[in-house]
């Protein structure tokens, strides 16, 4: 009986697995009719989102599921029909595997419109990521899959071993690639910067400060800022690597330049992040991928277009200290320690997680080079905090020389003892620390934004990971949500640390028991996830970066002006430079904060609250704030003289006020018989007001 009954049996389970291997082309027709229509009826996108379609748009996707069907049958036969040809035979479910392997792509395309619709990543910006990395995952199974069919004896060769790549030609070719990649990147990051500085999207705070850091460094005041407290940028950060660069700053003072090498050096990254991933996994195209995913990354544009600072500087030097650290050359090791430590006083706290990395390597050269990297960023960390700085405090605390940080980080320090309470919160309450991290949604879309397009690689990267620790404590511990969003500098405390042990992450997982006990190809599954971070870059590029317009992009606190200035922005730009080129350069100046950026190229400059005496004060009169009652009061009694109003901006020139007569003098006129007393000396250029100043955070 049981011997009658086994050809039914095998009919059955044959009959079942041709069910199963036909549902994936329905999947595959109903992925290409959607997208299909979508591409037709862009404007339905919404609407179908919401299963809105009428009975007419509902039969016109019909239709177009219908013609999707015939062309997936269509390849499906022309697959049979080749595998006949090629090898005298047909093998209808040999066949019908492959073809459902190699069309498993085609599964993006339904979330991939679904990303297009209007405005869907501020509606829904986890949503979005989630189609992203969905769509991106479709994308990695199919590569995968095609990767199996590769020989790995050819594909996975040593770059170095590969004549065609070891060739010059080659040489020349991958140098000419990157370059053009990176004078891409420059240009279009630098054009978006310069056009959003002129449509007075800029501000004094900060971009102002830096850029009359670079002035009067220029001209012999290292670190001096008129802007801050002290007159010099160590009240708030230590960051010589500014003074090195000023002697470019004199090609072209103008804060237009800071933007322009902003952008220039942070493009610079796509280098090295080709470099350690080509080498790592032995690979060029992982190379190209990883220098792609780098030059489109989200974090990368927001730091890039918030305004100008210091902190942003560190991304592309982190990732060449990586490369240099892994093939061994210690003295340019050693020479981009130094170059990190000179852009803020806070770095070598991140460079000392470097060198326990290093440290922990299991290379006797690299731990020699750990050991001295710490401590090197240790006495360096003493040295400025002790005799560079006000404050000796991590969170720049305990004097009112300093711009205290401590607010940053408000729901860790209830009492106010500053790295007392942090230290206190953490040891004795460590379910509020997780809370803090990890149950605030924002958080976590941040941390989606910065970890999926590298597939989280990061994240299971067995000793590098503890690279990104401070970054990740800077950023998840913070009160303050500009610090944990991808349009701030901040994100460059992590992201160049991901991408620089993501290749070895990779690496390391695809070779692991793990994956060979669970019957993967190793090389083919290193060749799918550089599958997924290719699509997940683009795609949440296209959502979430600078390049493409969207909606959710913002460099810093609000939206970007897009390479072109509209009428109304344009005309408000002349407005603005026709005063300040009436401008004597070395007049000093009083500013609101939107125009401090534009005229900060000159020593004595100073924001409105610092309400300090000045020859000339240029305003926005919708800017004033709490400085508007001050202002008119000063225009009310005479001590202003409007010069000329150009558009929405004011230009005064201060009314000298008479000196006091002395005893001697000849009977005062009648004209002077109005001047102060002696009680009330004259305003001079550079006296502060005798009024309480309005002190404000830097950075």
């Amino acid at each position: 009986m049981r011997a009658a009954l086994a050809p039914i049996e095998q009919s059955l389970e044959r009959l079942m697995r041709l069910g199963l291997a036909l549902v994936w082309p329905l999947l595959y027709a109903m992925s290409l009719g959607y997208a299909g229509f979508s591409l037709k009826h862009r404007d339905l996108v919404a609407t179908l989102a919401k299963n809105r379609l009428s009975v007419e748009q509902r039969q016109q996707m019909a239709v177009s599921f219908a013609l999707a069907l015939g062309v997936v049958v269509l390849v499906y036969v022309a697959r049979l029909v080749y595998g006949r040809v090629r090898r005298g035979s047909f093998e209808p479910m040999a066949t019908l595997g492959s073809t459902n392997r190699a069309l498993a792509a085609t599964l993006a395309l339904p979330l991939a419109a679904g990303l297009a619709i209007p405005g869907v990543e501020t509606s829904d910006p986890l949503w979005t990521i989630l189609s992203a990395a969905g769509a991106a995952s479709a994308v990695g199974y199919s590569v995968y899959q095609l990767s199996t069919r590769v020989s790995v004896e050819r594909d996975d060769e040593p770059v170095a071993s590969k004549s065609r790549l070891g060739s010059r030609l080659h040489v020349v070719a991958t140098a000419l690639g990157l370059a053009a990649m990176w004078a891409t990147y420059g240009y279009l990051l630098s054009r978006l910067a310069v056009t959003n500085h002129h449509a007075l999207n800029t501000r004094t705070i900060d971009l102002g400060y830096y850029d009359n850091v670079f002035f009067n460094s220029l001209h012999g005041r290292p670190l001096g800022c008129s802007y801050v407290k002290g007159g010099t940028h160590a009240s708030a950060h230590f960051d010589p690597i500014l003074v090195a660069l000023s002697p470019l700053y004199g090609l072209y003072p103008r804060a237009e330049f800071l933007l322009v090498l902003q952008s220039v050096w942070l493009g610079m990254g796509v280098i090295p992040a080709y470099l350690i991933a080509a080498r790592t996994l032995k690979s060029a195209t992982a190379g190209w991928v990883m220098a792609l995913a780098y030059a489109v990354y989200p974090a990368l544009h927001g730091a890039n277009l918030y305004e100008f600072h210091s902190l942003t500087l560190t991304a592309p030097l982190v990732l060449w200290l990586f490369w240099f650290l892994e093939v061994e050359r210690f003295v340019a090791y050693g020479a981009t320690v130094v170059l990190l430590c000179l852009c803020r006083e806070d770095i070598p706290l991140m460079l000392g997680f470097v060198g326990i990395h290093a440290l922990t390597s299991g290379r006797r050269a690299l731990g020699r080079a750990g050991l001295a990297t710490i401590g090197f960023a240790l006495v360096y960390y003493v040295v400025v905090r002790g005799y560079f700085m006000p404050s000796k405090d991590l969170l720049n605390g305990g004097t009112d020389k300093a711009y205290s940080y401590a607010y940053y980080f408000d729901d860790l320090i209830p009492n106010k003892k500053g790295l007392i309470d942090v230290a206190l919160t953490l040891v004795t309450n460590p379910l509020f620390v997780l809370r803090l991290a990890f149950a605030d949604l924002q958080k976590l879309q941040y941390l989606m934004l910065l970890f999926v397009p590298l597939a989280a690689l990061p994240l299971v990267a067995r000793r590098g990971r503890l690279t990104m620790l401070y970054g990740l404590a800077v950023c998840l511990l913070a009160s303050r949500k500009p610090v944990f969003q991808v349009g701030f500098q901040y994100a460059a405390m992590i992201f160049p640390f991901a991408f620089a042990i993501a290749p070895r992450a990779l690496l390391d997982v695809s070779d692991s028991a793990r994956v060979r006990g669970l019957g993967l190809e190793s090389a083919a599954l290193r060749r799918g996830v550089l599958g997924f971070v290719f699509a997940a870059s683009c795609l949440l590029s296209w959502k979430f970066g600078a390049l493409v317009e969207n909606g959710a992009f913002r460099g810093g606190f609000g939206k970007i002006a897009r390479y072109r200035l509209s009428e109304a922005q344009s005309s408000n730009y002349a407005a603005l430079r026709h005063l300040v080129e009436t401008l004597d350069p070395a007049a000093s100046l009083l500013v609101t904060n939107r125009v401090g950026a534009h005229v900060s190229n000159r020593r004595d400059v100073y924001l409105m609250h610092q309400r300090r005496g000045t020859s000339y004060v240029l305003i926005e009169d919708a800017d004033l704030g709490k400085q508007k009652s001050w202002h008119d009061e000063r225009v009310k009694k005479g001590e202003l003289e409007l010069v000329e109003r150009s558009g929405p901006f004011l230009l005064y020139r201060t009314v000298p006020r008479p000196a006091p007569s002395s005893a001697a003098a000849p009977p005062a006129s009648a004209s002077a018989s109005s001047a102060p007393s002696p009680a009330e000396p004259p305003l001079r250029p550079g006296d502060a007001v005798p009024l309480d100043p309005e002190e404000h955070g830097s950075e």
